[in-house]
């Protein structure tokens, strides 16, 4: 789409004088002056407040260890306070230890006496004592233990546990500052951001990760890392500061769990879909395709009161180089350099947790009571083959899972949350039809929920020889992507908008009540 802008100054009068000039690829708006960044900033702070207030409930209601590794995740916690990493065949300490026995743990097992500190012995406990959190990166939980010694030291909460319990959201919270802003970069409403990233918050397994200790805590964050940059950047992001960002973010989500492998699936796709594909949307400054030096023309649309929006068409010079075979190629390049600095960022922090993982290793993986479970001899094809077929995030936004706290298990939350996620899959699958910066969003959270369990399979694999049914939750990193698809696609009429709002006020008043009664 073309749209007329402003001659800059000194412009040559050999280009057709007074005449406007045709802005290729570029798309003028009306600015919103009623919608900033101010208002991403009370969507941030109203968000928190319920996020704050659900885990706050969530932690006075459910006393005992979740069964999904908490009791590890505990140990490595403690072991973090200490400044210490855990390596392969690291036995449990006697804090985590006394923890569980006084506590319990949400499953059918023994149940031990609750003694004091230092009357139990590892052997004791699920999987020989060993902890099995060796596989993560020490992220989560370094920077959770330092912020809980502070909490403990501070306040009347005594242990560190109860202060990972409750640091749960500080993880959201970075997750909400970019997540929101992109919406409003893409063309999302104030209501429908709202309503959306609320949703998206406050569905069971996100509840559940941020409000136990468990790295599962980072997903959201993970997610915006790798799918935010290319829309909040704009034009930057194709620049060499933008690349480097991009690295960057990329690593931070890599070194916040491994099993972000899945996001970053959806983060090559996102971006060689917007290089290569019909959306195209992220455009540089300079078209490297025409030399045209769009930066300078979007700064006067913008002098004039008006807002610039990446467009998705190809300008006059660019068909020209198609026609004459020479597009591809350059598209080509632009791709390869737009997908490198994800490639480079999370493989350079992926080969740093492999080496420091073997470093601290000190144990066969025989050995290894969990690994040697699941330890397989032969590639496991048929597996493989059916993992494909997969509701990845959607299922991870609404399932019924045996772990989840009970409250959180309850038939109508079940139900209702089943249904959110089923809607949210439709309007993705919808919005992935377009050839906008939002469908090439939807296509990639498409792309990575097909993809994910069978990559995860195959590196589990190939690095331990094991095999495990991937658990739903590992796509929770994914969220973000669905969340900007629908804020904006519901966005777009008053209707959809309206339902959303209802959908949104009967979800969180069904958690409230839920919440309310079992504590």
């Amino acid at each position: 789409m073309s749209t007329t802008a402003p001659r800059a100054s000194g412009q040559d009068a050999s280009d057709g004088g007074d005449e406007p000039r045709t802005v290729s690829r570029r798309r003028v708006l009306p600015v919103r002056g009623m919608d900033s960044w101010r208002w991403d900033v009370a969507i941030v702070l109203g968000i928190m407040v319920v996020v704050v207030a659900f885990n706050w409930l969530h932690v006075a209601a459910y006393k005992p260890f979740s069964p999904v590794d908490e009791f590890q995740h505990v140990d490595y916690l403690y072991k973090a306070g200490k400044g210490q990493m855990v390596g392969r065949g690291d036995l449990v300490g006697d804090e985590a230890m006394h923890e569980e026995a006084c506590r319990g743990i949400d499953a059918i097992g023994p149940v031990l006496p609750c003694l004091p500190i230092g009357s139990y012995n590892a052997g004791q406990f699920q999987e020989g004592g060993q902890n099995t959190a060796y596989i993560h990166s020490p992220v989560y939980y370094f920077g959770t233990a330092w912020v809980g010694k502070v909490v403990v030291k501070l306040t009347p909460i005594d242990n560190l546990m109860k202060a990972g319990r409750l640091l749960g959201p500080m993880w959201i919270l970075p997750a909400l500052l970019l997540m929101v802003p992109t919406m409003r970069r893409l063309g999302a409403r104030v209501s429908s951001r709202f309503a959306v990233s609320l949703l998206a918050v406050t569905v069971p397994m996100v509840l559940h990760a941020t409000s136990t200790v468990n790295p599962d805590a980072t997903a959201l964050l993970g997610g915006a890392l790798i799918l935010c940059p290319p829309i909040l950047l704009g034009a930057r992001w194709s620049g060499r500061a933008g690349r480097v960002l991009d690295g960057i973010a990329a690593a931070a989500s890599m070194a916040l769990k491994p099993s972000n492998l899945v996001v970053l699936i959806a983060g090559l796709w996102l971006r060689a879909d917007l290089t290569l594909g019909p959306a195209r949307a992220a455009d540089p400054e300079i078209d490297l395709s025409s030399g045209t030096d769009l930066g300078a023309e979007a700064k006067a649309i913008e002098g004039a009161g008006a807002e610039v929006i990446d467009g998705a068409g190809l300008d006059a010079q660019q068909a020209t180089a198609d026609a004459a075979g020479q597009g591809w190629p350059r598209r080509l390049a632009r791709t390869a350099l737009a997908l490198a600095p994800l490639l480079i960022g999370a493989g350079i922090v992926s080969v740093v947790m492999l080496v420091v993982q073997s470093g601290l290793a000190h144990e066969d993986p025989e050995k290894i009571v969990m690994l040697n479970r699941f330890m397989i001899k032969a590639f496991p094809w048929s597996q493989f083959s059916g993992s494909f077929i997969s509701t990845g995030s959607f299922t991870a936004g609404g399932a019924e899972s045996n772990y989840l706290a009970p409250f959180l298990r309850l038939p109508f939350i079940v139900v209702l949350s089943g249904l959110i996620a089923l809607a949210s899959l439709a309007t993705t699958v919808v919005a992935a039809i377009g050839k906008d910066r939002v469908a090439a969003m939807a296509r990639s959270v498409l792309v990575a929920t097909v993809l994910g369990a069978p990559a995860l399979i195959l590196v589990n694999f190939v690095l331990q020889q094991i095999y495990v049914s991937i658990p739903t939750r590992y796509f929770m990193s994914l969220i973000p992507g669905v969340a900007l698809v629908c804020a904006v696609v519901l966005g777009r009429t008053k209707l959809a908008e309206r339902v959303l709002w209802v959908v949104t006020a009967v979800w969180l008043g069904s958690l409230t009540f839920a919440f309310v009664a079992a504590v």
